[in-house]
């Protein structure tokens, strides 16, 4: 089966993704996110892991004494490194496989990662980059998954049943997604939905359990 990230290996979907996919959409994840970060987050290196084109990387400067943004895509990291301009330089990127992060144990302060966790139908590959996470961060995580029990993952369902095409989006229960989290360390802290009973998109604050 193919991978559906796979799509976006393509330079032509990157750039279509880069210009199109959150055009005058994603403003109240960003206010959220940037919420999330001053209320939790402590001052330290940052990465966000599958910045895509790199759209949330201007939200995580408060701070942060330095900014990784890593994707598996080459092309999307090009997309993100022309779409910084010059504050690319204070932005590292790297190419980067979110199962083994190239990074050591402990390294930043605070981990993002949006957008990706709904892309894994299997429980174990979303544990396994849960606990990539939780290895390289020494704060706070900040990741997102699709909820089941939303008015807009309904709509997805039954749209799936009447036009006879999988979602190659997969969602998760509130309860199943923080026992997900807990295992890899990292109980929850907070949770915020985009638009709580509406939207699938919600975000989540998870912290390091202290051994």
């Amino acid at each position: 089966m193919k991978d559906p990230l796979d799509t976006y290996l393509d330079p032509k979907a990157a750039h279509h993704f880069a210009k199109d996919r959150f055009q005058g959409r994603g403003k109240r994840e960003r206010e959220i996110l940037r919420s999330l970060i001053l209320e939790h987050g402590k001052k330290g290196p940052v990465l966000d892991v599958a910045c895509g084109a790199g759209r949330l990387l201007p939200d995580l400067v408060p701070g942060a004494t330095k900014i990784i943004g890593g994707d598996r895509a080459p092309a999307m990291l090009k997309e993100a490194r022309a779409g910084l301009g010059t504050s690319s330089a204070s932005i590292g990127l790297v190419c980067l496989d979110a199962f083994r992060l190239p990074f050591p144990d402990g390294s930043f302060e605070t981990v993002v990662c949006l957008r990706l966790l709904h892309h894994f139908k299997n429980p174990d590959d979303i544990q396994g980059i849960l606990l990539e996470l939780s290895r390289v961060a020494r704060g706070r995580v900040i990741t997102s998954f699709f909820n089941k029990y939303s008015l807009q993952h309904l709509r997805r369902t039954v749209r799936s049943k009447l036009n006879g095409k999988r979602s190659q989006r997969h969602a998760l229960s509130i309860p199943t997604f923080i026992r997900l989290a807990q295992n890899a360390d990292l109980p929850p802290i907070a949770v915020s939905s985009v638009a709580r009973f509406a939207a699938e998109q919600t975000l989540c604050v998870l912290g390091k359990r202290q051994n």
